[in-house]
């Protein structure tokens, strides 16, 4: 990632090409690959299938698959970002804990979370978000979706799409 940003501003330096550098943070919704762990925890739920986790201190700046698309298409048309670097993100701090048992509340699932079953991983980063001023500033974008309507919005697609 660090390789491909420096790239993308030496050819903006040197040809003056629209080129913006978005950073989404955990994006979530629709579509996303199962082994991820908001698809994760959703499926289980649904199925009511224990889930063995870490204690789930950790926190993440989480953000609706319709919020990062909107952002990308507000960057596409300000020419004010180009050659910018962009976090996408909600800028706040969600406990995974508490974004777990949040899906358990919206499925009404009768699934167990085993929190502190598996340890954190070695250089784990126990908080992840973003600073979304320059998107603000720049691209006059904020994510819209909070939290619990993502995650509602997302467990209805499965809900619809998963057997």
């Amino acid at each position: 990632k660090t390789a491909a940003t420096a790239l993308a501003q030496t050819y903006y330096a040197l040809t003056k090409k629209p080129i913006i550098m978005l950073r989404p943070f955990l994006t979530y919704g629709p579509h996303q690959a199962p082994r991820l762990l908001v698809p994760s925890l959703i499926k289980k739920s649904l199925k009511n299938e224990k889930v063995d986790m870490t204690r789930g201190e950790q926190t993440r700046d989480l953000i609706y698959v319709e919020d990062v698309v909107n952002a990308y298409i507000k960057a596409a048309k300000t020419p004010e970002a180009h050659g910018e670097i962009i976090n996408i993100g909600t800028g706040k701090e969600t406990n995974i804990r508490f974004m777990a048992e949040k899906i358990l509340e919206l499925t009404k699932s009768k699934t167990k979370i085993n929190f502190g079953a598996f340890p954190y991983r070695e250089g784990e980063v126990m908080h992840f978000f973003s600073d979304v001023q320059k998107a603000k500033k720049t691209l006059k974008w904020e994510a819209k979706i909070d939290l619990v309507e993502g995650l509602k919005k997302t467990i209805v697609w499965y809900r619809e799409h998963e057997n």
